[in-house]
């Protein structure tokens, strides 16, 4: 299975349009957005754009995406929220958490560690992919390529549970691929000359990731 991996649209229109691109060049299974869909305001042009995909869309909200968001998720056919559930696609469990998490910056949508990662961790295995939008504290989230300010909440959920791949966002200077242990973690932000990241996921053989860049693959 093939999985176009974006986050941090900021309802930006060419952001959209190279997500439509990219399905037409990649012919990705499904479109996974890690968090920060809109920019607090005017969801209906980026989810009409969303929902005109021709793979489904599996997304999270980000700190820029208001709860009432959740809403206008379920009026949609072709996109789906993976809020604090497992959905399983095409073999492969996806399990989403919503939200800042809290990370060093203010936010408009905040969890209680405690009992969102309670209801989280049973739902996570070896094999599934987590989708959030801060990274792992320590992983791709460094700010001005120095200060970490990724999510230490995520990093336990992930140390414990060994997830397959971790998709997330959020710090849109540090895009990249790393690991965590047996899991890849990848910032998937779509800022600057960055394209998202398409994952590959076959039985029995590690994901394979390839950040995507303006008119070239790395």
């Amino acid at each position: 299975m093939k999985i176009y991996a974006v986050a941090d649209i900021h309802a930006r229109s060419h952001r959209l349009e190279n997500i439509r691109a990219g399905i037409a060049e990649l012919e990705p299974d499904c479109v996974v957005i890690a968090g920060d869909m809109i920019s607090y305001f005017r969801p209906g042009p980026v989810f009409a754009a969303l929902e005109a995909l021709t793979v489904p869309v599996f997304v999270v909200r980000g700190n820029s995406d208001p709860a009432y968001l959740e809403k206008h998720l379920k009026r949609l056919s072709n996109v789906a929220s993976l809020h604090a559930r497992k959905t399983v696609f095409k073999e492969v469990p996806l399990v989403g958490i919503s939200g800042a998490i809290p990370v060093p910056f203010r936010s408009r949508i905040r969890f209680l560690e405690k009992g969102l990662f309670a209801r989280i961790k049973p739902l996570v295995g070896q094999d599934t992919i987590l989708v959030v939008h801060p990274p792992p504290y320590g992983m791709r989230d460094r700010v001005g390529g120095k200060v970490s300010a990724g999510s230490k909440g995520v990093r336990s959920l992930v140390e414990e549970t060994r997830p397959a791949v971790v998709i997330c966002g959020h710090i849109h200077e540090d895009a990249g691929i790393d690991r965590l242990g047996a899991t890849l973690v990848v910032n998937c932000c779509m800022t600057g000359k960055n394209r998202g990241a398409l994952i590959t996921l076959e039985p029995g053989r590690e994901p394979d990731v390839e950040m995507l860049y303006k008119n070239q693959k790395e």
